[in-house]
């Protein structure tokens, strides 16, 4: 299993809490375009073969992909891992793990569909421009009650009816601007006092969007197939003023014993 985060800031606590927990797997965080100080910061901290630094350059890509707000970048970087490993736990920068038990998800992607991913209380509907259904020729409708699922963790198995049904037309779709980005898209400015609730917000996921709808047709709009069905918590969200301090800490040369915590970081 490799575990896999792509950043613009190094993400050192989260190799020492990646370390601390799944210290038998490997970390691989992905550069996306750090400066040469914070890259050698980062390398300082993950320069072993349990933890790689993957510098991904995203010129090579259209435009758009390197526009931080969409966040096209992440199925890329995710699929670049899935061509190096067996399967990836994909982790955004300010997410830490709360515990190295992570048995029961690989059990689940192993023994089900290779996805496992969490469900929000929102619909697929209600965060995903219209433009982008018709991009995959389907409808909104088909979307009403399909619960939209988290891109900021994800479990993903490289198997082939993953590479071609889920990986692919993801990656296809955020290589193209219409697809991920349509016209009159934003993500600010939600509305969920509409009612019905499944209505679209005026919010558009993009990359997210993306997944959701592959998900939704691949698996005939049945999300048990991709979602965690257990209730035990796995991850923690950062705080922006944690790892403020935690970069501050590492800036004065402060020693492990006095930035490191319970769980890693």
């Amino acid at each position: 299993l490799r575990v896999l985060n792509g950043i613009r800031s190094p993400p050192v606590g989260f190799a020492r809490n990646v370390a601390h927990f799944l210290p038998n797997h490997t970390a691989l965080i992905y550069n996306l375009g750090l400066g040469q100080y914070a890259l050698q910061l980062l390398q300082s901290h993950c320069n072993s073969s349990r933890c790689n630094v993957v510098n991904f350059e995203l010129t090579f890509f259209p435009s758009h992909v390197e526009e931080e707000r969409i966040h096209a970048f992440r199925p890329l970087i995710i699929q670049d891992a899935l061509n190096k490993a067996g399967a990836v736990l994909f982790l955004e920068c300010n997410q830490r793990l709360v515990s190295g038990h992570i048995e029961p998800l690989l059990q689940q992607a192993v023994s089900g569909s290779g996805v496992v991913s969490w469900a929000t209380h929102y619909a697929t509907s209600s965060l995903t421009h219209p433009k982008m259904f018709d991009y995959f020729h389907s409808n909104a409708d088909s979307f009403l009650f399909l619960p939209m699922v988290e891109t900021t963790w994800l479990l993903i198995y490289n198997i082939a009816e993953v590479h071609t049904g889920v990986m692919l037309p993801w990656v296809q779709c955020a290589l193209t601007q219409d697809c991920v980005l349509p016209i009159g898209a934003q993500s600010g400015g939600c509305k969920f006092n509409k009612k019905p609730q499944y209505r679209y917000s005026g919010c558009h996921g993009y990359d997210g969007s993306a997944l959701n709808i592959v998900l939704g047709l691949k698996f005939g709009f049945d999300e048990s197939q991709y979602t965690y069905k257990g209730k035990k918590i796995f991850f923690r969200e950062v705080k922006a003023d944690t790892l403020a301090a935690e970069m501050a800490g590492l800036d004065v040369n402060a020693t492990d014993s006095t930035i490191i915590t319970r769980d890693g970081m």
